[in-house]
């Protein structure tokens, strides 16, 4: 009776005890209140890049203006296809900056499409090849 209620007093504080040891990140393990994780946010917010489009978002839906150029997850993808198989390139906004990377999609798709597909290689013949 009175000793099954003193051992669930004591586990009470326990846990309390371990809750103020702890940095508040639910593992139990004893650290600084002030460690981040790796959801926590820098304290400076991030400068805007002054190319992105007002309300820039990753999800957004952009056109190029350009066939076989899309906009997918942050980035401007070059799509197209040589010798019956696909290709892509993508170039990251957060790397090129928004224009930047649209007109490299945009330039690499022209490129890919301009070049000539190259043919199936001869087959191989039974004579050796070389001329009589």
């Amino acid at each position: 009776g009175k000793e099954r209620e003193k051992e669930k007093e004591k586990e009470k504080e326990k846990e309390k005890e371990k809750e103020k040891n702890t940095n508040g990140n639910g593992n139990g393990k004893v650290g600084d209140a002030s460690e981040r994780t790796k959801t926590d946010k820098p304290d400076t917010p991030k400068q805007r890049d002054p190319t992105l489009p007002a309300g820039y978002s990753k999800s957004n839906r952009y056109e190029s203006g350009a066939k076989g150029v899309s906009f997918e997850q942050g980035s401007w993808v070059a799509r197209w296809k040589s010798n019956g198989k696909c290709g892509g390139k993508s170039f990251r906004v957060d790397h090129y900056g928004f224009a930047e990377a649209k007109r490299l999609a945009i330039e690499k798709r022209e490129e890919m499409h301009q070049k000539p597909s190259t043919p199936a290689a001869p087959a191989a013949r039974g004579d050796g090849g070389g001329e009589d």
